[in-house]
């Protein structure tokens, strides 16, 4: 018989619902007490808190079972597997029982007075998204990042049922704990998070932005960012995502708002792939595939404006460069090891073993071919 993918173990009882809050849980032991806090203690009381624990390895499947047994307004659900963000909160979605329904990461903490300001805004304006200020509270790396690259889009000016593409603080669609949706709209348009590792939340934000397209917006803070999750997302999947998030994000705007990609979005997110590429450590594999999911998202001469080009004229082009042919020389020297290896047992004889060689040799050829195209 096949496991269900989520287990159910936390009863509740029936309540009137307005908002239902839905929080994706992966091993958020330190930060997830007072998460759960803040939103206990919301003005708004005619709420749900939906946790969704993507198989956490830490205390975190304790700590949501004694707030379960403490408020029965909080329901929770366990992944038998880790899934990761996006897939958890569709689950989410499809155990919401409010009229509408917002996100918050188990980092952070919502102001007491945030959901109550989104809920009455929607109800006032009859909008199904709306959304509110993002402030950062985390010293150091965090605000800085923050301050530098998404100042001017984490605070929407105070309107109602506007066009989400007049707004520039809107036309980055960031930012998806700010926003509250209605339930029905979603369900709807079947709106629901792609299945990736990091980008996934503005896909979704883009993808209902555009189906909605008038929105409402208040400048009150309704979300505070507390952490800074860059070892979170370090890992080579993590890296491509967020790359293939891009395309989507280009893919879901240029049909029917081009000049939102093409005015805010393009040079927002070449910036960060510029930082991505810079900061990045990655394998031969990893750095191929990069450059072949960025040369679908943009054309040469936009990669040159920002630096990113096989040209050596662009700025920045040098270190890019030495990236690539440093990955060439790790290429070699896996090869040499390989070879060695076989060397060393003798095996040469073995004609699955000279297969076996000869496939893996080809592969990395294939790889130092791509590469060394990339230099031409």
């Amino acid at each position: 018989m096949e496991v269900p993918l989520t287990t159910h173990f936390s009863p509740s009882k029936r309540h009137l619902t307005t908002v239902s809050v839905i929080v994706a849980v992966f091993n958020k032991e330190r930060s997830l007490r007072p998460c759960l806090d803040s939103l206990l203690n919301q003005a708004l009381h005619e709420l749900e808190i939906i946790c969704i624990d993507d198989a956490s390895t830490d205390g975190c499947p304790s700590i949501l079972a004694e707030y379960a047994r403490i408020d029965q307004r909080i329901r929770v659900y366990r992944n038998i597997r880790n899934i990761g963000p996006g897939p958890s909160r569709n689950i989410g979605i499809k155990k919401a029982r409010g009229t509408y329904v917002q996100f918050t990461d188990a980092d952070d903490i919502v102001p007491s007075n945030g959901i109550r300001s989104l809920y009455e805004l929607a109800a006032r304006s009859h909008s199904v998204a709306v959304r509110g200020t993002f402030a950062v509270v985390a010293d150091g790396y965090a605000r800085n990042w923050f301050n530098h690259y998404c100042k001017s889009c984490m605070s929407p000016p105070d309107r109602e049922q506007f066009d989400f593409s007049h707004e520039p603080a809107l036309s980055i669609p960031w930012f998806h704990t700010c926003f509250l949706f209605s339930r029905a709209f979603l369900i709807t348009y079947a709106i629901e998070f792609p299945d990736l590792r990091d980008g996934e939340d503005p896909v979704f934000v883009a993808f209902a932005l555009t189906k909605a397209r008038y929105v409402s917006a208040t400048s009150e803070v309704v979300y505070l960012y507390r952490g800074d999750r860059r070892k979170e997302r370090s890992t080579f999947v993590h890296k491509l995502d967020f790359l293939r998030h891009v395309s989507l994000i280009k893919s879901i705007f240029m049909p029917q708002f081009p000049r939102v990609w093409n005015e805010h979005c393009s040079q927002f997110y070449l910036r960060l792939v510029k930082e991505y590429l810079e900061e990045s450590a990655m394998t031969p594999l990893v750095l191929a595939n990069a450059m072949e999911l960025i040369s679908q998202t943009w054309s040469t001469q936009e990669l040159m404006s920002v630096g990113i080009c096989s040209d050596g004229r662009a700025s920045g082009h040098f270190s890019m460069r030495m990236k690539v042919v440093f990955s060439i020389v790790w290429t070699l020297g896996r090869c040499r090891v390989f070879v060695r290896r076989l060397w060393r047992r003798a095996v040469w004889s073995t004609p699955e073993m000279v297969s076996r060689f000869s496939y893996t040799l080809g592969r990395w050829l294939a790889l130092i071919t791509r590469l060394w195209r990339y230099l031409a």
